[in-house]
């Protein structure tokens, strides 16, 4: 990578994404209901049902893995494993009810449930455009599922931090998820499955390590979780920009520069007590 990419026209933007939705499976619609249910549900039930948390993360992955099969089935039938792809949607799919739970009332519970429905929506639909990693469509798919995986981690290094398991509970959970999600960020590269584990492995060493660290900080709540997720952000965009060969002195530059910009503002963020 040479430099940044010119930024495109808002018009261009808007028809690149109108053509991300418009050839969406029908099973992918279908699929999006279900999830989008099991979200409605879990939030208005009082007390919560966690049953309807296992049927969401089910449908997610079942589900996905049958639109993923449906949409390409030459692709898979040759070999392709689409647990990868799979990831994301389950994640998604757990968290976001609890999340939601976790910091909205009233009203606001039933609109972000219905707003994280479509978001899982787009984010299968995004699956699908980015199998094939140089289809027309496919690069916008895979930023659309990239910024999904990062709010995910958001949202789960958030609830580590509110129920707060205990250290060595903590420590291991944070090192799942990054190791999970990274599985995200690093496929369609050169790589094949077992790699892929080694590199997510590698990364999930060191966000298990920082988050035993981050102990000893005074960071709680979401600012912890944001200092997390950047440093998420930081290993599994180094480690896919090397596995693509596309890591060079300004890429690194421009990952360390962001990382920076956003470790700055979790310590404003914390000297003026807005944790």
């Amino acid at each position: 990578m040479s430099g940044a990419a010119p930024p495109r026209p808002l018009t261009d933007l808007g028809a690149r994404a109108r053509d991300l939705l418009r050839l969406a499976p029908g099973a992918a619609v279908v699929l999006t209901a279900v999830v989008t249910s099991s979200f409605l549900m879990f939030v208005l039930t009082d007390p919560a049902q966690r049953w309807l948390l296992a049927l969401a993360v089910l449908a997610a992955a079942v589900g996905t893995d049958g639109v993923l099969r449906s949409a390409h089935p030459r692709t898979f039938a040759l070999g392709m494993d689409s647990t990868p792809q799979l990831i994301l949607p389950a994640l998604y799919a757990l968290v976001m009810p609890l999340f939601i739970e976790q910091n909205a009332r009233g009203l606001w519970s039933p609109a972000l449930a219905l707003v994280a429905g479509l978001g899982f929506g787009l984010i299968v639909i995004a699956e699908v455009r980015s199998v094939r990693e140089f289809e027309r469509g496919a690069s916008e798919a895979r930023l659309v599922t990239d910024v999904a995986a990062y709010l995910t981690a958001f949202a789960l290094f958030s609830l580590l931090y509110m129920r707060d398991p205990g250290l060595p509970a903590a420590a291991l959970m944070a090192a799942l998820i990054g190791g999970l999600l990274s599985f995200e960020v690093l496929r369609n590269s050169s790589l094949g499955l077992l790699d892929m584990l080694t590199f997510a492995l590698a990364g999930a060493l060191v966000l298990g390590q920082l988050r035993w660290a981050l102990d000893y900080v005074p960071l709680e709540g979401h600012l912890a979780a944001v200092a997390l997720l950047l440093a998420f952000f930081f290993l599994s965009g180094v480690l896919a920009s090397r596995l693509r060969g596309q890591l060079t002195r300004e890429v690194l530059l421009q990952y360390g520069g962001l990382t920076a910009g956003g470790v700055l503002l979790v310590i404003l963020a914390r000297a003026a007590d807005l944790g």
